[in-house]
């Protein structure tokens, strides 16, 4: 409630207090703002002395109550005043200063002059207000003086005037300046078809021109001399107006009102601070019906005091919509104000009002509407909009019209075209005459291509509605506009094939052919509107609805939407939105995510039976995109639809303020209700069937699930199996495939979706054949070994590694191969010929004196064929058995022409060696040998007579002694010998044949393990050298010495102790006597046997 308290005193006397100047006070207080009043009254000199009765009154209303106040919540009070006579004035007074409620005026004002400061107090003191140029104003006596209007500028000051000896003091002088701009002239334009249209105005001295749309109110269009409408279709009246300042600015809200609340003047109206000085209203858009006019006053603060007014002409109210109503209210300084309709006229009602945003400041902050006002100025409820302000002094808007004449036709071959994304149209034409235009521009311009002459095809990127502006640059300037609407269907999810390409040999496995993603991320909706932060309708759907404290809402999905964007049918494994501007939207609390499969088409009531996939968690989203991964994934059967639930409980209780803000995300119309949305405070949401909204919008979001299948041409070398046993059938969907294909192939993958917009991979499989090719280590294009088949490209040229010619007899020297000439006498074979140096070798050989000869001594020189240049000479030495060379060769290189036998590391005697020589000319070995010569080490072994053999003179003969040395000649070279000794005699005995080695060339039978007296011995020879032994020479018969009789042979032993002897023999070591018992015809009847050593 808002106290109005007044005082009275009657001055007069006459006992009321009804008397011009008898209320001296009035003041306001509020119970939501209660404060102690005050305030200075003067008491007019001329008033009778003595007393008199003060009356303090105080109601509850804004105006106060009368000096007999008779309603109820009122209090008055009467006091007792003693009025004195002051003293008399004297001498010159005090002028004080004079100043005025306003000193600026648009076209014309009034203002409200009043003196402060002057001598009171006193007798005698008495005032005049003058005029600069006419001088004192008539009845212009009291410190307050309002001018009458003025339309030029105009100077007032006081003059202050003593009684008593006629002094008088002036004031200060006060200026109204009357600012009085004004359109000076106009050009209208006029133009053919759509188009721009060029409007001149021009001002007064000083002034700059503002253009509007409307005869009042709004933001200037334009400042400037020459206007360039926008785009205009039909004859349009543009407002021209001259303007004083620099700015112009419009605060407070747009509309539409929301309630109406009457027309109870004085009540109705905003609160507004301004920071600088002559702001001026010059509309207020307010909500009204019927017609008339309106007061509206800028008053102080407290709503005691006005300022000034201003009533419009007469205007027409919309309703709830706020209309436009000129004003000309000047605000004189900075500081805080009311702006209140004060009087309405005609049929004016229904002053309207809504809930309002505030503060909303223009102009840089320089007037700001601070909140609305209804008996009082804390109330939010708005009952003023559009409060247009600047910063200076306005004209009466002129009308300026811009005409628009009937351009030629412009007509299109077609008006709309459907592509797949990524696709390109068919060509459109104009099918009117195209020389009616000599400029057509297309808007956007993006993905247009061509000329009116051929034609234009558009690729753009997103459903596009183009319009074609054709303009004649000349002449009357015609220009019209055609449509054409390029509807984009989303295109699959983009794909890849691994490998891409591959280069396989025919007898290798198949290739697996894989298309990504085997799972796909698809769009459902693409729509760029958004929904509103706070509010209902607005606000929602939004997955993260979170202005109310809990929410449920469900989003409607086709079938037909989900193949179209590429799924196929199987598991969905997570949902994601992407949150344009999150604001404040804070923790959705028991966040939930539900899926379920239905057969409705347009959502009536909520589905159940849906299954929980996400949640419930405390779920803060995010600016971007917020993905909920599904702990069970959801399995779609690939033609139900599908239900998206999404709910939330910050408080189901009344347990305080638990919401913030929805977060704002694009959402796209569908021809379907495709969204429920239950919203509620304090009550949970999740169970609830109540539905609060049902709308066809749905926000975009995005399904992982898994991706169609491709179609694969052609479907010739196709498998489904690893093996290559099952062909792909031709149309079917794969993901993976296997090719096998005989010849190189490229293979295609198509993916389409139902709109019929596909992607396509390729993959190309290079199938090489089989070629025979040799190895080529050394990369000289000629091989070496026996060809094998390789997988190649082509038969030539062969791949790394491999020449298609082989015949190289040194792959591991480029410089060696059978394209290459032969360089004589370097050692090599350089063109694979199995020849050196073809037609001019040089064959060295034995010399012919010594070729088939048995040498006369194993170290007899054996003499070569010498050549010039030749630094070395190797002998190749086989030996000869039989006639056959036998074993592996012996070498000597001798830098001489000649050899023996002796150089070799290993020779012997009674041998026969075939010898060849390779020269080495300039210290390159030339790799060849001349023709082979036999010839033979002495012939000691030669039998009968070999050198080698025991000496004659003592075979077939008896030795003397079983010591004597049995000998061979000694031979030169000779590093061993070696005897075979063979028992002739006995071949049963241990030592039958025996065997010693010796460095000297004798023996003797006592150097055997055994040897025997009597005993005939076959004794051969073997000699070595620096080798091995040779073979045994001739055999020489020799007898060891016989056996000796008894030396009693004939006698007659006479006694039993005679002794019976044989002969004493060197190296004897034991006697065996053999005693026979004989009968008369000396035949043994009985034998003993007696060893004696």
């Amino acid at each position: 409630f808002t106290y109005g308290t007044k005082i009275w005193i009657d001055f007069n006397k006459d006992g009321d207090f009804v008397d011009a100047g008898e209320q001296v006070y009035y003041g306001l207080s509020t119970n939501s703002n209660p404060v102690t009043l005050s305030g200075t009254f003067t008491v007019p000199g001329t008033v009778p002395t003595g007393v008199t009765r003060m009356r303090i009154g105080g109601t509850d209303t804004d105006a106060g109550g009368t000096p007999c106040y008779t309603s109820t919540y009122g209090t008055y009070e009467d006091y007792t005043v003693n009025i004195v006579t002051p003293p008399a004035c004297s001498g010159a007074p005090v002028a004080g200063t004079a100043s005025a409620s306003g000193t600026d005026f648009c076209s014309s004002g009034s203002a409200t002059l009043t003196l402060t400061g002057f001598t009171t107090g006193v007798t005698g003191i008495s005032i005049q207000w003058y005029n600069t140029v006419s001088g004192a104003i008539s009845g212009a006596t009291s410190a307050t003086y309002t001018t009458p209007i003025v339309t030029t500028n105009s100077s007032y000051f006081a003059r202050v005037t003593c009684a008593n000896g006629g002094g008088f003091t002036d004031s200060n002088t006060v200026n109204l300046t009357i600012q009085n701009p004004a359109i000076a002239s106009t050009t209208p334009g006029t133009r053919c078809g759509t188009g721009s249209v060029s409007l001149t105005a021009t001002g007064s001295s000083g002034t700059v021109v503002n253009w509007f749309a409307s005869a009042n109110g709004g933001s200037p269009l334009f400042t400037g001399t020459n206007f360039m409408t926008p785009n205009i279709a039909a004859t349009t009246t543009y407002y021209a107006s001259a303007f004083t300042g620099t700015s112009y600015g419009v605060a407070g809200m747009t509309g539409p009102a929301v309630t109406t609340n009457g027309t109870s003047v004085g009540s109705h109206g905003v609160a507004i601070t301004t920071t600088q000085a002559n702001l001026r209203i010059s509309s207020i858009d307010i909500p009204f019906t019927g017609t008339g006019t309106f007061t509206v006053a800028l008053k102080n603060s407290t709503n005691t005091t006005v300022i000034s007014s201003f009533t419009s002409g007469s205007v027409t109210g919309a309703g709830l919509n706020p209309v436009t109503v000129p004003m000309n209210i000047t605000v004189p300084a900075a500081g805080s104000y009311l702006l209140i309709v004060t009087a309405v006229t005609g049929t004016v009602n229904n002053l309207a009002y809504s809930t309002g945003t505030y503060p909303s400041s223009t102009l840089g902050g320089a007037l700001t509407v601070t909140g609305g006002y209804w008996f009082g100025a804390s109330t939010t409820n708005m009952y003023l909009y559009g409060i247009t302000v600047s910063d200076g002094c306005s004209s009466t808007r002129t009308a300026v019209t811009a005409s628009v004449t009937a351009p030629p036709a412009l007509a299109l071959s077609s008006s709309a075209a459907t592509i797949c994304e990524g696709s390109t149209t068919n060509a459109v034409t104009v099918t009117s005459s195209i020389a009616d235009y000599d400029t057509y521009v297309w808007s956007p311009a993006t993905g247009v291509s061509g000329t009116a002459a051929t034609g234009y095809t558009f690729n753009p990127s997103a459903t596009t509605v183009y319009t074609l502006t054709g303009s004649q640059s000349g002449g009357s300037r015609c220009a019209n506009t055609a449509t054409f609407t390029v509807t984009v269907n989303q295109r699959p999810v983009a794909i890849t094939v691994t490998p891409a390409s591959a280069v396989v040999c025919v007898t290798d496995p198949a290739t697996a052919l894989t298309v990504s993603p085997a799972t796909a991320n698809v769009s459902i909706g693409a729509g760029t509107a958004v929904n509103s932060a706070t509010g209902t309708t607005d606000a929602y759907p939004s997955p993260y609805g979170a202005y109310y404290e809990n929410a449920k809402q469900q989003y409607l999905i086709l079938a037909s939407e989900l193949v179209q964007a590429g799924l196929q049918p199987g598991a969905i494994n997570s949902l994601s939105f992407n949150v344009v501007t999150l604001g404040t939207s804070g923790i959705h609390k028991q966040y939930t995510v539900s899926l379920g499969s239905t057969s409705v088409s347009s959502l009536t009531t909520f589905v159940t039976g849906l299954n929980t996939v996400f949640g419930p968690v405390d779920y803060q989203p995010v600016a971007g995109n917020n993905v909920h991964a599904f702990s069970t994934p959801f399995i779609w059967d690939g033609t139900s639809n599908v239900v998206v639930q999404i709910c939330h409980t910050n408080d189901d209780f009344s347990g305080g303020i638990n919401y913030t803000n929805n977060a704002i995300v694009n959402y796209s119309v569908t021809p379907f209700n495709s969204s429920l949305t239950y919203y509620v405070d304090d009550l949970g949401a999740c169970s609830s069937t109540t539905v609060s909204l049902t709308e066809t919008q749905r926000p975009n979001l995005k399904l992982n699930g898994v991706a169609n299948g491709v179609v694969w041409t052609p479907a010739t070398g196709l498998y489904t199996n690893a093996s290559a046993t099952t062909p792909y059938v031709a149309g079917s969907l794969a993901t993976v495939v296997y090719a096998k294909p005989t010849t190189s192939t490229v293979y295609t993958g198509t993916l389409s979706n139902a709109s019929g917009c596909s992607r396509t991979v390729t993959s190309s499989i290079t199938v090489n054949q089989q070629y025979p090719f040799f190895a080529d280590a050394d990369g000289d294009n000629f091989g070496t070994g026996t060809a094998v088949m390789i997988c190649a490209a082509a038969a030539s040229p062969a791949p790394a590694g491999y020449a298609v010619v082989g015949g190289d007899c040194n792959d591991n020297l480029a410089a060696v191969n059978p394209g290459k000439p032969e360089i004589l006498y370097n050692g090599v074979d350089d063109n694979c010929d199995g020849n050196l140096d073809e037609n001019n070798q040089l064959l060295s050989q034995v010399i012919t004196q010594q070729c088939g000869i048995t040498l006369a001594a194993i170290n007899s020189v054996i003499g070569v064929n010498s050549f010039a240049n030749t630094t070395q000479y190797r002998y190749q030495i086989y030996k000869v058995v039989g006639g056959v060379i036998t074993g592996q060769p012996q070498y000597v290189e001798r830098a001489q022409p000649y050899f023996t036998f002796t150089n070799m590391a290993v020779y012997e005697y009674a041998t026969t060696y075939s010898i060849r020589v390779e020269l080495q000319r300039n210290g390159v070995w030339l790799g060849y040998y001349g023709p082979a010569c036999q010839v033979a080490t002495p012939a000691l072994l030669d039998n009968p007579n070999g050198s080698g053999s025991i000496n004659a003179s003592l075979c077939n003969t008896s030795l003397p002694t079983i010591a004597t040395l049995i000998a061979t000649p000694s031979l030169q070279s000779v590093t061993g010998y070696r005897f075979r000794i063979t028992n002739q005699t006995n071949p049963l005995v241990n030592g039958q044949v025996q065997e010693i080695e010796r460095a000297q060339n004798w023996f003797s039978l006592t150097m055997l393990p055994y040897y025997f007296y009597g005993t005939t011995y076959s004794v051969e020879v073997a000699v070595k050298t620096n080798g091995v032994f040779s073979g045994y020479g001739a055999a020489c018969i020799i007898s060891s010495p016989a056996v000796p009789m008894i030396n009693n042979c004939d006698q007659h032993i006479a006694q039993p102790v005679n002794y019976i002897s044989t002969a004493s023999l060197n190296k004897v070591t034991a006697h065996r006597f053999e005693v026979s018992l004989v009968d008369a015809f000396d035949n043994p009847v009985s034998t003993q046997l007696v060893d004696r050593t």
